[in-house]
């Protein structure tokens, strides 16, 4: 009922109570609790480019199931994806915009869901087969520059576990792919749009998938985590000469300092 109630107000007001975990530290753990392990239930997405989808929010996050989590990213994936366009989805988490481009490229389309963490690759399954979502495919891998293994840090929530290193010790074992042998080895399509959220791990992802910028020409959207001016070194010396520009996804100006953001890729037409 709760959750229900919390649904029917508009979404801008959802967002600014979300945020209140973040502006007042006194009771930023309780809310954070409360969204992630009362709110975060089964049900239909409220609102956003998902709204009126199935979607088990269990584990993530109580804006998947509102549909108020990232307006901009959401804004992005109604632009650049059409029926029939290939989406490459990069730490999937529980699915959430993995089942946003399911409904927007449609049957004649398809999703690639990249997600290392075991709990999460059954839910974004899940939530693919909630809405009959054939055409979503998940690899159980995190993504890298080079095709191998690794281990996996489980985080305190779902989206934050991080690859550590290769000591068993370190964490989970899993499986690691670099884009442009996956798409070598499995034959798959190539991608219209890239979206990665990998905990710091954004510069190796686009190492690993530099065939496939040159050949495919994706837009890619790119969550930054604290590695901003690294970042967009690599790109001015790697991407920005093969005809590539770049800037934040919701802001004009590119932030300074050590900050978590988003940020868009797009090739210039030829």
């Amino acid at each position: 009922m709760l959750t229900w109630i919390i649904g029917i107000l508009p979404p801008n007001i959802i967002r600014w109570i979300g945020r209140l975990q973040f502006r007042i530290p006194i009771i930023g753990a309780f809310i954070g609790w409360f969204g992630h392990n009362v709110l975060a239930t089964e049900g239909v997405i409220r609102h956003g480019i998902g709204a009126g989808l199935r979607f088990d929010a269990h584990g993530g996050s109580s804006g998947f199931l509102f549909g108020t989590t990232e307006p901009h990213e959401q804004d992005a994936l109604a632009k650049y994806l059409q029926p029939g366009f290939i989406f490459y989805d990069i730490g999937a988490n529980v699915g959430f915009f993995s089942t946003l481009a399911g409904r927007l490229v449609g049957e004649t389309g398809c999703v690639y869901a990249f997600e290392p963490n075991p709990v999460c690759v059954e839910k974004v399954k899940k939530n693919a087969k909630l809405n009959g979502f054939d055409h979503i495919k998940v690899i159980q891998a995190a993504v890298s520059s080079n095709t191998g293994s690794a281990n996996l840090k489980i985080g305190h929530i779902t989206g934050a576990s991080t690859i550590v290193g290769n000591q068993q010790s370190d964490g989970l074992s899993v499986a690691v792919v670099a884009i442009d042998d996956f798409i070598e080895n499995e034959k798959a399509s190539g991608p219209n749009l890239v979206m990665i959220d990998a905990e710091g791990a954004e510069i190796l992802i686009l190492e690993g998938m530099h065939k496939t910028i040159l050949k495919f020409r994706p837009v890619i959207m790119c969550e930054i985590h604290w590695i901003g001016d690294e970042f967009k070194e690599y790109f001015e010396k790697n991407l920005a000469g093969i005809g590539y520009t770049i800037k934040r996804l919701g802001g004009e100006n590119w932030p300074d300092g050590k900050i978590r953001f988003h940020a868009i890729l797009l090739p210039i037409n030829d």
